[in-house]
């Protein structure tokens, strides 16, 4: 595969590159036409292939190579140069050197026509909507001008010159139009019309260099991606150009230009035609084309040999000889047909996809101009004319592309072909090319790689898995299928499982054992398992569990530890439970609760307490009422650790309460982290009993607790002082009991003599005692280290104190005030009753309207009308003023009035 950037070529490896295209000739009338006369030109539609010959005949034939004989006519007398279809496929135009210009219809005459053009024509091109009525039937011809043709109002053509080429411009040899966009080429470059601007919008400028009659040697070929993408393909180089519109902000127009998007050089290829194909809608991309398609010849360097003169009855001959020495110094040289498939990296480089070469007749550089390729990109179709043949390009199939994987031994390439489209085979099937891929595998020893692919190959066959099973076996790597091998849909044969598990049992007894515990022994047949396991233990000399553990014989444990799973399940559950035993293995909890062996067990306490003390407690629990409480603690009782662990289970399921001052014995014997926790929750143990094994082990917390919670304060803390000196859990002590002032004045003598736990009380203690009596009782001499600061300490906490009281009554008073001065405003607030306010039962007016205004009721409960009392709302009865709460003001006049009187709204 090759990255192409710029004219340098760089080689990334000696890569064989996968064909995307199949090659087959066109033959039936087409095979003949071309054996009579040469072709020329070719153009194609959805529905027709045109071609032009150099005899001047124009031929139309179908896709399969089938002539349409009534449009297959003499045109012209030489040789046609181009030919092209309008969209619908119902009219074709064609020119030649005879200076002809003819336009026919395919299944209609209505527009046929046949012009005299001169000069003669190089290139033709007709409008889309040429066989619409009334469209003018447009078309255009390139000689050295651009002129377009539209019929008149008789229904003669008239012509319209676009562009007027001068000498140094020479023939315009290419030309094409989509939509509203004209595209013409001549030997300064390629220029686009926009038919709707009626203007020239751009040029082109080719990137070789500027040579006479550049155009006429190699043709340039043009090619719409879309309305706004052409391909130019010139020499050896292509060109992809857009066309963008973009609005001019002063006066709003919009102006179009042709952006080059890519321009890339193809070394060593002489270019004859373009295409491209087209992108996958599911792919992200934001272009419609994938990669583009050149056709063209290449020097074939591997037969460097004089070619016999060819010469051709109709070829085109320019008498002005350019420049152009490699053509003529090439001429003779043997050349091939090469399709290139190329994909853009960047905008000068680009990767080869597929680079395909064969041998055409007349493949010679002379005949260049009559090699052609035309296209339907969405059909996937791929014309390539030479002078005296016609090859169509498919692409590949999948049947086809697995064939070429095969036949250059890339297996796994083409399972994964296969495997991506396996509804599309139909010469080859997914088990068949895995077969060949296996078999390649395991000649090469890759076994793992094998197995780990089988998935893929066998899916669901059941068949397939089990013939890869004997394959595997007959090579002894039958273990590389455990992770893969179907245990159910499929599920195969017993003798394939059986088949693993004996491989494992001689070869890695860890693997066995995992094995016979994961898989479902349904699946294989256990006795036969159980039988080879134990001829596996008698070809050890027989050991026996015990011996085996005792002599830390792995493999002999790995396979009795499976022995074991494989007699539960068959139902042998005496022997599977002496080896659990015996192997001390935990798993014999779950066998005893699977399969309820709990009655068999019951006598063995001890050792399943030894294998795992918190399953075997939970078992007991479950199974209360096989073997009661007070069985197992005096079964228990040569085993007190275990006894202990037992009760503690017990108790915290609210059970046992007759055994906790066992329970106390057992903690501080061998759990004291769990005695103090214990005897705070606990409620019904005797607490001389331990009180009296505190003070025998010493245990000065447990002690003091148990002090305290009988009654004797004052001896817990003596013994707090006087055991461990401990001041600050002796003032923790007191904080417990803080009504207590008797224990704080004990705490204070005692610690009377000690200057630091002065300190200590004074620091702490100062929320629960009064620190002046601390201070009166200290004895004068004694000197108190940092008392000044303590004492600062404390006046301070007064302060604060202090300041918070008369905060919190500052705050309290004021809130007492409004309080207050809200009811007495609501009390004094008079009430407005309008003139429009109606009986709530009758529905009549409450009063009518007068001159005075609304009433009022006042806080006197007087009424009185609105006019007749004054701004300040004084009663002119009793003489006291009335109020408008500000919190709920009382409208007057039509508004209705809102009211906190006690008595009420009217």
């Amino acid at each position: 595969m090759n990255s192409t950037s710029g004219s340098q070529v760089v080689e990334l490896g000696e890569v064989v590159v996968e064909p995307r295209f199949k090659y087959s000739r066109v033959i039936k009338d087409v095979h003949s036409c071309l054996e009579g006369s040469s072709a020329s030109c070719v153009a194609v539609h959805d529905k027709f292939l045109a071609i032009g010959f150099s005899s001047g005949h124009l031929r139309l034939f179908d896709h399969l190579g089938y002539e349409h004989f009534k449009n297959s006519l003499r045109k012209h007398k030489s040789s046609v140069t181009q030919v092209a279809f309008d969209t619908q496929g119902s009219y074709l135009i064609s020119c030649s050197n005879d200076s002809t210009v003819s336009i026919q219809g395919i299944g209609s005459s209505e527009h046929n026509e046949v012009l005299k053009v001169c000069p003669a024509a190089k290139s033709v091109a007709l409008s889309e909507d040429f066989c619409k009525r009334g469209s003018g039937q447009k078309f255009v011809s390139g000689g050295q001008m651009l002129i377009m043709y539209e019929k008149g109002f008789l229904g003669k053509y008239k012509g319209l010159t676009l562009f007027q080429g001068l000498d140094r411009d020479g023939f315009i040899s290419c030309c094409s139009w989509r939509g509203s966009l004209l595209a013409f080429t001549n030997d300064t470059g390629t220029r686009v019309y926009d038919c709707t601007l009626k203007r020239m919008i751009s040029l082109v400028q080719p990137s070789h260099l500027h040579e006479t009659f550049f155009s006429s040697r190699f043709l340039p070929r043009h090619c719409w991606i879309d309305p706004v993408t052409l391909v130019i393909a010139w020499g050896s180089t292509v060109t992809i150009c857009k066309v963008t519109s973009q609005s001019n902000e002063k006066n709003g127009l919009s102006m179009k230009k042709v952006e080059i998007q890519f321009m890339w050089s193809i070394p060593d290829v002489f270019i004859s035609g373009v295409s491209f194909t087209v992108a996958d809608p599911a792919t992200s991309s934001s272009r419609t084309w994938e990669e583009i398609v050149v056709f063209g010849l290449t020097i074939d360097n591997a037969e460097n040999e004089d070619d016999s003169e060819m010469v051709d009855d109709s070829m085109s001959v320019i008498s002005d000889v350019s420049n152009i020495t490699a053509l003529a110094t090439l001429a003779c040289k043997k050349t091939n047909a090469q399709l290139l498939l190329m994909k853009p990296l960047d905008s000068s480089s680009y990767i080869v996809i597929a680079d395909d070469k064969w041998k055409m007749r007349n493949s010679d550089l002379r005949f260049l101009n009559k090699f052609s390729l035309v296209a339907l990109p969405s059909d996937s179709m791929y014309f390539l004319l030479g002078p005296r043949e016609l090859i169509e390009a498919s692409p590949f199939s999948t049947d086809d592309r697995v064939d070429w994987f095969l036949e250059n031994k890339y297996y796994a390439e083409a399972l994964e072909c296969a495997l991506k489209d396996k509804e599309a085979l139909q010469r080859h099937s997914v088990s068949d090319i895995g077969r060949l891929l296996i078999r390649d595998l395991i000649e090469q020893g890759m076994f793992s790689r094998a197995a780990k692919i089988l998935p893929q190959i066998c899916d669901r066959e059941k068949m397939e898995w089990e013939y890869y099973v004997t394959e595997f076996e007959k090579y002894g790597e039958i273990l590389k299928l455990i992770p893969y091998l179907p245990l159910g849909y499929p599920q195969l044969e017993p003798e394939c499982y059986e088949s693993v598990l004996t491989a494992a049992l001689y070869s890695k007894t860890n693997l066995f054992r995992k094995l016979v515990i994961e898989w479902n022994p349904d699946i294989y047949r256990a006795a036969s398992i159980i039988d080879k396991a134990l001829r596996r233990l008698n070809a050890d000399n027989n050991f026996t569990v015990d011996q085996a553990v005792k002599d830390k014989k792995d493999d002999l444990i790995n396979i009795y530890q499976a022995l074991a799973h494989l007699f539960a399940y068959v139902r042998n559950f005496d022997k599977a439970l002496v080896i659990y035993l015996l192997l001390k293995d935990k798993a014999v909890f779950g066998v005893i609760d699977k399969y309820h062996l709990f009655p068999m067990v019951k006598d063995r306490i001890v050792e399943l307490m030894d294998i795992n003390a918190d399953l075997a407690i939970r078992l007991l629990l479950d199974n209360e009422d096989s073997i009661p409480a007070k069985q197992v603690v005096t079964r228990l009782s040569k085993h007190p650790k275990l006894q202990m662990a037992y009760l503690n289970r017990l108790y915290s399921r609210g059970e046992g309460i007759e055994y906790v001052d066992l329970m106390v014995k057992l903690f501080a014997e061998y759990d004291r982290p769990k005695l103090l926790s214990f005897l705070k929750k606990a409620e019904s143990y005797k607490i001389d009993l331990a009180l009296e094994i505190c003070r025998k082990k010493n245990y000065i917390n447990e002690a003091v607790f148990l002090l305290g919670r009988s009654g004797n304060r004052l001896e817990a803390l003596d013994l707090i002082m006087k055991s461990s000196k401990d001041i600050q859990m002796a003032i923790s002590f007191c904080s417990e009991h803080e009504d207590d002032i008797e224990l704080w004045d004990r705490l204070i003598d005692l610690s009377l003599d000690n200057p630091q736990h002065i300190t200590k009380i004074l620091s702490t203690a100062g929320t629960f005692i009064d620190p002046l009596t601390v201070i009166e009782k200290m004895p004068i001499q004694i000197e108190i280290p940092g008392l000044q600061d303590l004492l600062l300490k404390i006046l301070r906490d007064y302060e604060l104190k202090v300041n918070v009281l008369r905060d919190s009554s500052r705050i309290t008073s004021d809130d007492m005030f409004r309080i207050f001065s809200k009811k007495v405003e609501a009390n004094i607030s008079c009430t407005g009753i309008g003139s429009d306010k109606r009986c709530d039962n009758c529905g009549e007016l409450i009063c009518r309207p007068s001159n005075q205004g609304d009433l009022l009721i006042l806080c006197c409960h007087h009424v009185v009308h609105e006019g007749c009392i004054g701004s300040g709302f004084r009663c002119p009865v009793c003489n006291s003023v009335s109020i408008i709460s500000p919190s709920a003001p009382v409208p007057i006049g039509k508004r209705h009035p809102i009211s906190s009187n006690p008595f009420g709204d009217f």
